[in-house]
């Protein structure tokens, strides 16, 4: 569930992908090198230059509502390859297990324990209200996440923020570069989208600016 588990593996297998909704937004593979028994697995990727946007997590002020759409369109492109395929999806060795309700039932604890870390080692960001919620969502774990595995999932990055992405500027306009795909999972398609705009909009961000951005992103898928 951590989602650690087989991320050796993972990442080779997706830097394998020959589908254009995944190399069009990947940096580009020079060579896959795989040997179990040395416990070696390495990939040979482009070094990203002249990127926009790229290692912003700590500034996102440049992600305004275009660059937004470029990064929402890519990752939506992306999901749509598995999108309706979860059975077969489940099936590849290098998945390695996915978040069930059964682990996310099993780590409560482990839940409760970064709560009460996120508090203490970040109170100007997360405070006793903040840990009350989280409580609560640890305690309904099986309310909410049984809904999730009855609704359409796909492959999602799963740490799609602005520490993994970043937009490659083409003739067309900027084009969504994605990277670190170690952490890559079987999850609802809108767990991507939902990290992301956490990140790049303000607390002022109004519901028809999420509507909107929501909408990019489904019709990309």
């Amino acid at each position: 569930t951590l989602g650690f588990a087989g991320c050796h593996i993972r990442e080779l297998a997706l830097y394998r992908e020959s589908d254009s909704r995944f190399t069009d937004i990947a940096p580009k593979v020079y060579g896959i090198h795989e040997d179990p028994e040395r416990e070696a697995y390495i990939l040979v990727l482009e070094q990203l230059r002249n990127m926009i946007l790229m290692d912003s997590a700590d500034d996102v002020s440049g992600w305004g509502r275009p660059e937004i759409e470029a990064a929402l369109v890519g990752i939506g492109r992306f999901h749509a390859i598995w999108y309706g395929r979860e059975e077969e999806l489940l099936a590849q060795p290098w998945i390695v297990a996915p978040p069930t309700l059964a682990g996310m039932i099993e780590k409560a604890e482990l839940w409760e324990a970064l709560g009460v870390h996120a508090m203490n080692e970040f109170p100007q960001w997360f405070g006793p209200s903040d840990l009350s919620l989280h409580r609560e969502l640890v305690r309904n774990i099986p309310r909410w996440w049984k809904p999730i595995e009855s609704m359409p999932r796909t492959l999602i990055h799963n740490d799609f923020n602005p520490r993994n992405v970043a937009l490659r500027p083409t003739a067309e306009g900027p084009k969504l570069c994605a990277y670190d795909w170690e952490l890559a999972t079987l999850h609802l398609p809108q767990r991507d989208v939902a990290e992301f705009l956490c990140f790049v909009l303000g607390a002022d961000a109004t519901e028809e600016e999420v509507a909107h951005y929501v909408g990019v992103h489904r019709r990309a898928l």
